[in-house]
């Protein structure tokens, strides 16, 4: 599941992560269907005219992952991956999602690969599951990527040379506030030396980097 937020309401909502979640699932597999939505849902031919009418709710959904996860086959192995958790807009929607996946990690045969920026709601959640911080294994990557897009600008050059201590705080600064995106880094590569091209001071480059929002 991929959290989007300039598509439909449902890609960038906790519902449309389980819908997704249990949707590929039955997909894959039909005959889980009758497990995920069983008796334990009450679901007889009138609910399912009318969750088609009215869409499913959100207990309705946290009760059919339950089923997907407690009642499976035994023998059956589940893989999730779930994309920007972070995303969700709210405190209680955050809670939400790190209790189901603290909630799935514990069933058997069920492995998950989590991507999020480190929330502290999803660090104190996820504290003791295994993990990496791709800010620190794409650090050195960026930094050389800024030195070779940056270090060969004439222009740079100059201005690095007549302010040393500014330029070294510049690079710096960007391979910081990166987070790991190197989109975002190709990005900021590209508006600095536009500001290079016209003459820009490093405390005018430094400005430009401050006013860039880290998500763009």
């Amino acid at each position: 599941y991929f959290f989007e937020r300039g598509l439909s309401v449902l890609q960038k909502s906790q519902e449309g992560l389980l819908r997704s979640i249990l949707h590929q699932a039955i997909r894959n597999k039909p005959d889980l269907a009758p497990i995920i939505t069983g008796k334990s849902m009450g679901a007889t031919p009138g609910w399912y005219r009318s969750r088609m009418k009215d869409g499913w709710t959100w207990p309705d959904l946290t009760t059919a992952f339950k089923n997907l996860l407690e009642r499976k086959p035994a023998d059956l192995k589940l893989c999730l991956f779930v994309d920007r958790p972070d995303e969700y807009r709210t405190l209680r929607q955050s809670l939400q999602i790190a209790a189901l996946i603290e909630k799935a990690a514990k069933a058997s045969n069920v492995k998950l690969c989590i991507s999020s920026r480190p929330l502290l709601i999803f660090q104190d959640a996820f504290e003791t599951f295994p993990h990496i911080k791709l800010p620190q294994l794409t650090y050195q990557d960026i930094l050389v990527y800024m030195n070779v897009r940056l270090g060969n600008d004439k222009k740079m050059i100059r201005l690095k040379n007549a302010h040393p201590d500014g330029g070294l705080a510049l690079g710096k600064e960007i391979v910081d506030k990166a987070s790991g995106v190197f989109l975002w880094v190709k990005i900021i590569a590209n508006i600095l030396l536009r500001g290079i091209l016209k003459r820009d001071r490093v405390k005018d480059l430094q400005r430009k980097l401050r006013d860039i929002p880290e998500e763009l």
